[in-house]
């Protein structure tokens, strides 16, 4: 993509941010040294967000592979040069040293995972959002779906009518990390609550 890049990574070390330093660090001066330039290539610090479950990391990698068909740069995810889609064809075969093919390979036909790879959809993952809403708000718009004014009224109003609130938030791609500091709702439980409005995006079947 021309102004950000997504990586789906398995990080045994739990050293996420060291490993972002150094991908950032090292493209900005490759970056810098190409363009004779000086200064911060990157305008913010990385995001992320845990991938707890196969449904979210199926959903996780095809709205990544999508990402470019959706920004209208190609038509096919294939299409898109810069993208470890190209490991799981068998045409190009899995040239791409740093991706793990294996778990989707095991698990899925091939075919069926690029056929898969291609469908519409309505996945929802984490985005950055240029003007990214304040904690402040995502409290106006809480209480606005829940019709109320006041954090009392919060409060005292039931988990239901909480949930159904939400479920309207988050079609805003807010972050779950602030949806769940300004709602009180554990990340674990808003992550389940993300998956289950759109529990049937994902639809591969396992080989036996």
């Amino acid at each position: 993509m021309s102004n950000h890049y997504h990586l789906l990574i398995k990080d045994k070390s739990n050293k996420l941010s060291a490993i972002m330093n150094k991908i950032n660090s090292r493209y900005a001066n490759y970056y810098n040294l190409k363009n004779a330039r000086i200064g911060y290539v990157f305008n913010d610090r990385y995001h992320s967000e845990n991938v707890e479950n196969v449904k979210y990391f199926l959903t996780c990698l095809r709205y990544i592979y999508q990402n470019p068909t959706k920004a209208g740069i190609c038509n096919k995810t294939y299409e898109y040069k810069f993208s470890s889609i190209h490991a799981y064809r068998r045409d190009k075969g899995n040239y791409l040293d740093l991706v793990n093919t294996k778990f989707i390979k095991e698990k899925f036909e091939n075919d069926e995972f690029l056929k898969w790879n291609e469908l519409d959809n309505h996945d929802r993952c984490m985005e950055i959002i240029n003007n990214r809403l304040t904690d402040e708000d995502v409290i106006k718009l809480l209480y606005k779906y829940m019709n109320i004014n006041t954090k009392k009224e919060y409060l005292q109003a039931s988990e239901e009518e909480k949930v159904i609130a939400i479920l309207n938030l988050i079609d805003y791609s807010i972050p779950l990390m602030q949806l769940s500091r300004v709602t009180g709702f554990y990340y674990n439980k808003l992550q389940k609550l993300r998956i289950g409005k759109d529990g049937n995006t994902v639809s591969l079947t396992y080989k036996r």
